[in-house]
């Protein structure tokens, strides 16, 4: 979806992951993007973090953010994401009583940015309508992408992007030589005509 696109190289986030992620590692990359909808009667998501995910502890830095866009208004009675504030100090085994969690309600085109350490869910929704959300997931670029971006994009597509996204998809080398093809960067394989 191009406006997806868009807001994967939206100068204020990649500032923000800059500062975030940026203290970890030289390099960060998209790790997944989703739509995310939740049905009439879903019952909440459990609560997770989505950090479990990269079983490593970066001193001073988080291994993922993740960007929920609003397609809808996110209300609690629709599904509005759930989240822990605070939660990322916590240890692993603590999970929240109810009363520290809260619905992230927010009006279409909004966008909830927490961190990938943070407790949440998919709220329940008690609505006749359905609630939509895209995610947009960042990560440290030494990690392993949930998405494998090379092959969910082909490289026809993946050659007429802007070259920033291009590096955020994981054409880029992580120095001194993570990802290099042939010891060079990746991202100069889409320069290459096709075959």
């Amino acid at each position: 979806m191009p406006v997806c696109r868009e807001l994967a190289i939206h100068p204020l986030i990649l500032q923000l992951m800059d500062i975030m992620l940026l203290r970890g590692c030289r390099e960060y990359q998209l790790n997944l993007t989703q739509a995310i909808r939740i049905g009439p009667g879903e019952p909440r998501q459990f609560l997770h973090s989505d950090a479990l995910m990269f079983p490593v502890k970066v001193p001073g830095s988080e291994t993922m953010i993740n960007c929920m866009y609003a397609l809808d208004d996110f209300t609690e009675d629709n599904g509005a994401t759930n989240v822990a504030p605070g939660s990322h100090r916590w240890s692993e085994e603590r999970l929240p009583d109810e009363s520290e969690v809260v619905p992230a309600a927010m009006p279409a085109g909004s966008v909830l940015i927490y961190l990938g350490s943070v407790i949440h869910a998919g709220g329940a929704n008690r609505t006749g309508q359905p609630r939509t959300g895209v995610v947009l997931s960042y990560c440290l670029g030494w990690l392993r992408q949930a998405e494998n971006h090379y092959l969910a994009v082909p490289r026809e597509l993946a050659r007429e992007l802007p070259e920033r996204l291009q590096r955020l998809l994981g054409y880029f080398v992580h120095a001194p030589n993570l990802g290099s093809v042939d010891g060079q960067d990746p991202v100069a394989l889409l320069r290459e005509p096709p075959a």
